[in-house]
């Protein structure tokens, strides 16, 4: 019984392995403008997506560098309020630099998808 269910496991996973390149051999053809939608208009579309989601979260973040600036600013030597302007600041830089990273990480995934190579 446990070959049985590792048998029916093993051809279950295979499938769903394949089950993606038996779709991408199918044409679809969107019914508005007759055009055949093909991976690299769906990468292009996900990209224009998470570009612009990107530039979303790096307007908040400037935002939170900005306000944690003027925090600064206005604090006028109060440390409690320096220390929360810093965090705010700090918060701000990690923000940026995590979405910057994202980028990176879809921007390349996208490269690998679409283009079906290597990263190099």
């Amino acid at each position: 019984m446990n070959k049985i269910k590792k048998a029916v496991l093993t051809l279950a996973m295979f499938s769903m392995l394949a089950l993606p390149l038996a779709t991408l051999a199918v044409p679809t053809v969107d019914t508005e403008t007759g055009r055949v939608v093909d991976i690299n208009t769906v990468g292009n579309f996900i990209t224009n997506i998470a570009l612009f989601l990107i530039g979303i979260a790096m307007t908040i973040a400037v935002i939170f560098i900005v306000w944690g600036g003027i925090m600064w600013i206005t604090a006028r030597g109060d440390e409690t309020k320096v220390k929360k302007a810093k965090a705010m600041v700090w918060q701000g830089i990690l923000g940026a630099l995590v979405i910057l990273a994202v980028g990176v990480i879809l921007s390349s995934l996208s490269n690998l998808v679409v283009n079906g190579g290597g990263l190099f």
